[in-house]
């Protein structure tokens, strides 16, 4: 865990997808458990090796809620969250069009 200036303290957190080709990155804050989501194409030319910087997607870039993942297809991804869910749900989104008018329930 480390603290910015004037920020809230941060954790970065990663994990590797079941499939092996993903690693979702997460920059969470606070206790709240808001977080920031990237996910990084582990077979995608730029990121073999693990030798360099990763070249990440960027999933989530406000701070809105959770992202708890649980598996995915391919591309298509299942999280639990808890954005306009107090009681949580699960989405599925396309790491090419994560925006959230394009999340299915």
């Amino acid at each position: 865990m480390f603290t910015m200036q004037n920020q809230p303290e941060l954790m970065v957190s990663t994990q590797v997808s079941n499939c092996g080709q993903y690693a979702l990155l997460s920059v969470i804050k606070g206790s709240d458990g808001y977080q920031l989501l990237y996910v990084a194409d582990l077979h995608d030319e730029k990121n073999k090796g693990l030798d360099k910087a990763l070249t990440v997607k960027n999933i989530s870039s406000e701070w809105i809620g959770s992202f708890n993942y649980i598996t995915n297809h391919g591309k298509e991804f299942y999280f639990g969250t808890n954005i306009d869910a107090p009681k949580k749900r699960v989405i599925k989104l396309n790491i090419d069009s994560p925006a959230k008018a394009n999340w299915t329930e």
